[in-house]
Parts: C-alpha cells; sequence; structure tokens
C-alpha cells in the first residue's frame, strides 16, 4: 500500500473529498502524508535509527529515504531479506503506532516501540536463518540483546 501510495494518511483523505485535520498525531505543526509520516517525522527516526542500532546496523546520517537506502546496500540476498524483513516490521509497527495514537490519543516512547519491534522480528529472523543456513547471519542474530 506504501509503495502505491495509497494508505490512508490525512492528506489522502483530504484529497478524496472528506473532513479531516490534517495534522500530524506526534506534532500537530506539520501535515500528515506518507512522506512525513514514514521518513520525515522526528518520531519515526527515533524509532528506525534506534531500531537499526539495536539491530547492530549502520544508517548513514545523510539519508532521507531510508527504504531507499536499503535498496543501494550491496549485499548478498539473505542479508537484503532480512534488512527488508526488518524495515517491514518497522513500517507495520510505526502505522500501528499511528493508528493508536489517533484513536487513543496516547504515544508510546520510541523505546517501547523499538522494544517491540525488536521483539517482533529478532524470532521470525532466527527462523529464517537456520532454514537458510546462513551462518554468519544466525551469530549475529545470536547477539543481538533486546532492551
Amino acid at each position: 500500500m506504501m509503495c502505491r501510495d495509497v494508505l490512508p494518511v490525512r492528506s489522502r483523505l483530504a484529497h478524496i473529498g472528506l473532513s479531516v485535520t490534517l495534522d500530524c498525531c506526534v506534532f500537530c505543526c506539520y501535515q500528515e502524508d506518507q512522506a512525513h509520516l514514514f521518513y520525515d517525522c522526528v518520531y519515526v527516526r527515533l524509532v528506525v535509527t534506534g531500531v537499526l542500532k539495536v539491530m547492530e546496523i549502520d544508517f548513514p546520517v545523510g539519508v532521507s529515504c531510508w527504504l531507499e537506502w536499503s535498496q543501494t546496500i550491496d549485499a548478498d540476498k539473505s542479508t537484503r531479506r532480512v534488512l527488508l524483513t526488518l524495515i517491514k516490521a518497522t513500517l507495520y509497527w510505526t502505522w500501528n503506532q499511528r493508528n493508536y495514537a489517533r484513536l487513543e490519543r496516547k504515544l508510546w516512547r520510541p523505546e517501547k516501540l523499538i522494544k517491540l519491534i525488536c521483539n517482533d522480528i529478532v524470532p521470525r529472523l532466527r527462523m529464517y536463518l537456520r532454514r537458510k543456513r546462513c551462518h554468519s547471519l544466525e551469530k549475529w542474530v545470536q547477539r543481538l540483546i533486546i532492551v
């Protein structure tokens, strides 16, 4: 849905004629659109960099679109798949947190969301890597410490 630009973010809902406020649920001074929600929002940047830090992945500071960054990494198929799985989980949980913040008017601390994402992704990565017999990546996942 994100790649096809059909997520029901506030700017898209307003574009199709629904009466909604356009403000971000985290920082009201920004308009909520897909680019803001997944790349520009300070909260999301804290979560993404926190998850990548826990997973011991270096993220270039100047890169604004981490999804495009993941496509440019020169890595083998298994490493790329691990990275994309991590990004998908981060997108999924960020979207869930956005919906929770809209409905309940409560926002989790970034640390809580980072821990949730890591607890969700690490078991999946372990299963995938055992199946593929990627010993170097398997050792990396075993070293991960969930905060």
